[in-house]
């Protein structure tokens, strides 16, 4: 009796697994509760997606000019505005990038800011009082739903994340739902580019000209900010196996210029150690929405998700989608906005001084 309750157990655990697994969800994080009853089941639920388009869309002020036409700029605050959560030095930041986004860029190309704030008892959403709807009429504060802001089931113990000592959670997720609830977002709005952009993030010099014409004319899948910047290596490790695992599996030759970054210009000898590690800053990031829900670049995504590696090996989006402009955008649908200056360091207050205060921006504390 004991074989046979012990045969139906296994067969129940098989099962399940394979059901899991044609859904796209982890066995792991079904059988095993250790990230807590709270974690993250499903990824890529479209339900909190729908939820936050819809509230979205309450927003939006009438225009001549479509979604699919404006770019959709999303800034992540997951903390909230509130003194207890960020100091005033990030608040003073974001309050010039969002000026900057004004004058630099707003004034020729139609757009919509989306700021996605955690909304709780613990942090309640308190948007500040300079952040009004006649200072910023196309900025607008969203709550950032819980159930996107959670660890995914079934990862390992957080300690043990590369780098975990030196970034909170926070940091984790925000790579995980770069990838993710943001892009889904747009889709479900109905926005064919999509900007990722960083609250610190400065647009130092002037776009006179519309950007998603631009996008349009030259058949853009990716913009990038022009910088090219190595990465460490104990951040990417395990990327370039998952890839040419990837690539393998699906018999797929590399659109992007990806042999230029592996040392022998050898593909079957890609790995952690041949590939070069260069990247565009994610903190300025244009992705066209079309482009990223391809089949095949949904099913790279998808093997990534499932590894858990994109969190616990510390990728984050930025290693991610660099690595997706080497395999499926081709040298003709990449954008390197070399018309963009983009500075990017809050750490430093002599920055914010020259790039906000000097400027007459920003009045100085």
């Amino acid at each position: 009796m004991r074989q046979l309750w012990r045969g139906i157990g296994l067969f129940f655990v098989s099962l399940v697994g394979f059901l899991l697994f044609l859904s796209g969800e982890s066995l792991s994080g079904f059988l095993d509760d250790k990230n807590g009853p709270d974690c993250q089941v499903n990824p890529r639920n479209q339900i909190p997606v729908r939820k936050a388009a819809e509230v979205a869309k309450t927003f939006l002020q009438p225009s001549d000019v479509p979604l699919q036409k404006r770019l959709l700029i999303m800034i992540l605050f997951s903390r909230g505005f509130s003194s207890k959560n960020v100091n005033s030095n990030r608040l003073e930041f974001l309050h010039c990038a969002l000026l900057k986004l004004q004058k630099h860029l707003m004034n020729s190309t139609p757009a919509d800011i989306f700021i996605w704030a955690l909304n709780s008892t613990e942090s309640p959403i308190t948007v500040p009082s300079w952040l009004t709807p006649q200072a910023f009429p196309r900025t607008h504060v969203i709550e950032l739903p819980s159930e996107a802001w959670k660890i995914p089931c079934g990862l390992s113990e957080e300690r043990s994340w590369v780098t975990r000592k030196h970034f909170d959670i926070d940091y984790y997720l925000m790579g995980r739902w770069r990838l993710t609830f943001s892009l889904d977002f747009a889709k479900e709005m109905g926005y064919e580019y999509h900007l990722q952009f960083d609250d610190d993030a400065m647009l130092n010099t002037n776009i006179p000209f519309n950007i998603i014409t631009e996008l349009d004319k030259r058949g853009t899948s990716m913009g990038v900010f022009s910088d090219h910047i190595g990465e460490v290596a104990h951040v990417t490790l395990g990327l370039p196996e998952l890839t040419s695992y990837w690539l393998k599996i699906n018999k797929y030759q590399p659109k992007g210029n990806l042999l230029q970054h592996i040392r022998g210009n050898n593909l079957q000898a890609f790995n952690s150690d041949t590939w070069d590690r260069m990247y565009h800053p994610g903190y300025f990031l244009i992705v066209k929405v079309s482009f990223w829900f391809s089949s095949e670049v949904q099913d790279y995504l998808k093997t990534v998700i499932r590894s858990g590696r994109d969190i616990e090996g510390r990728w984050q989006e930025q290693a991610v989608m660099n690595m997706m402009r080497l395999v499926f955008v081709s040298e003709k649908e990449l954008w390197v906005m070399n018309e963009v200056d983009i500075g990017h360091d809050r750490h430093k207050r002599v920055n914010f001084e020259n790039w906000c205060v000097k400027t007459g921006l920003i009045t100085s504390r």
